[in-house]
Order: C-alpha cells, then sequence, then structure tokens
C-alpha cells in the first residue's frame, strides 16, 4: 500500500509542476506577445500571477514530497 501512496505522490507532484510551467508559457505568451495592450494597462509584471500562484504550488508540492518520504520509509 505505501508503494502506491508513494508513487500517487510522485505523479501528483510531477501534474503540479507542469501545471504551473504551463501556466507561466500561458500568461507570457498571452500577456507580452497575443495582447501586449492589456500587458501595458498592468502596473505589475507579467509574472506576478505565477508569483501569487506560487503560493499556492509550493506547499502542495512539499506536502507532496514529505509523503512519498514517509511512504518510502514504511516500505
Amino acid at each position: 500500500m505505501a508503494g502506491k501512496v508513494g508513487k500517487a505522490a510522485v505523479i501528483i507532484a510531477g501534474v503540479l509542476t507542469g501545471v504551473y510551467i504551463g501556466w507561466g508559457i500561458y500568461d507570457y505568451l498571452y500577456l507580452t506577445k497575443l495582447h501586449p495592450e492589456v500587458y501595458d494597462l498592468q502596473s505589475a509584471p507579467w509574472y506576478t500571477g505565477l508569483l501569487v500562484r506560487g503560493i499556492v504550488f509550493v506547499p502542495l508540492v512539499i506536502v507532496c514530497i514529505i509523503v512519498r518520504i514517509v511512504a518510502g520509509k514504511k516500505e
């Protein structure tokens, strides 16, 4: 059972990382390349949204890593 939990934690952490990278690429392309007029109206840089999302992303990945470590020790 611990092996399945550890593998699931690794998969979830990988998916979260992929989603976060995808958000970064989308925000960059959308705000700086496709719609620069929207970017000009903002007072904050294009990556501010990523920093805010990182506040949620980083703790979730840390929890996944801790679950993986604990599940690995139970094997």
